[in-house]
């Protein structure tokens, strides 16, 4: 299997530093620094995801508790990026609830149908099988 921590620049406890540091700051610096930091995670991301074989992903993490597939936790992790992108839109928007922030209604299916989920296992139990 691909070594998947070959080239890895971004820690999840250096992440939430630098959120908790971002978001303290003034709304300019804060967007910046978020900005940033979204692009470093990202290519963090991308860089890990081309490293990966179609036979790699057919399986778990190897040594993590979690045995899900790794194409079962990338497909995990684009469908609550997707929900994020609807939440930001609702956020942009001024909705005063918006959705994934205050609940986990209102998602859109890639065949645009609405879904509601009641709990976050919920939400990710649907997806496995997406």
């Amino acid at each position: 299997m691909t070594n998947l921590h070959a080239d890895y620049r971004l820690d999840t406890t250096t992440f939430y530093d630098r959120v908790e540091v971002a978001i303290a700051q003034p709304p300019p610096e804060r967007h910046q620094q978020l900005a940033l930091l979204h692009t470093e995670a990202l290519h963090t991301y991308q860089s890990v995801l081309k490293q990966l074989s179609a036979d790699d992903v057919q399986h778990p993490l190897p040594g993590h508790p979690d045995q899900r597939t790794i194409a079962e936790i990338i497909g995990h992790i684009a469908a609550w990026d997707r929900f994020a992108l609807l939440s930001a839109v609702d956020i942009l928007a001024g909705v005063y609830h918006p959705r994934m922030i205050t609940d986990l209604s209102g998602y859109y299916d890639s065949d645009g149908q609405v879904l509601n989920f009641t709990t976050i296992d919920e939400f990710n139990a649907y997806h496995v099988h997406r």
